[in-house]
Order: C-alpha cells, then sequence, then structure tokens
C-alpha cells in the first residue's frame, strides 16, 4: 500500500478536505487558501467517522 492513498475529497469555497487511507488508518487534511492548516489523525475511527471531520471542516463546525 502507498503510504498516503487519496480516498475522497471535498471543497467548497477556500475550503477543502482530503481524506487519506494510510497504514495506521485516516487521516483528514484540513486545507484553507490552498495551504494545509491541520492533519486530523482518525486511525482508530472508519471511513465514515474521517468524512465526518471533513464535512465539519467545510461546514465551519471545525475552526482552527
Amino acid at each position: 500500500m502507498k503510504q498516503r492513498e487519496l480516498i475522497t475529497y471535498i471543497e467548497d469555497k477556500d475550503k477543502k478536505a482530503n481524506v487519506f487511507h494510510t497504514p495506521q488508518g485516516y487521516e483528514v487534511d484540513l486545507i484553507q487558501n490552498k495551504r494545509v492548516l491541520e492533519t486530523r489523525k482518525a486511525y482508530a475511527y472508519s471511513l465514515h467517522y474521517a468524512e465526518d471531520i471533513a464535512y465539519n471542516w467545510i461546514s465551519g463546525i471545525i475552526k482552527i
């Protein structure tokens, strides 16, 4: 398996979230203005949980 495999992404205006699968589990890059502000690790959780992180970032629930 690759180190980080892009599974899905969500974007809206200046925000984007990339969901990756890694050997450890899922990671979500939280991006604004084409800059990765944070990578959230969801290693112990499902793809659904990782996607929820992405949606929460895009919708403004997660603030950095």
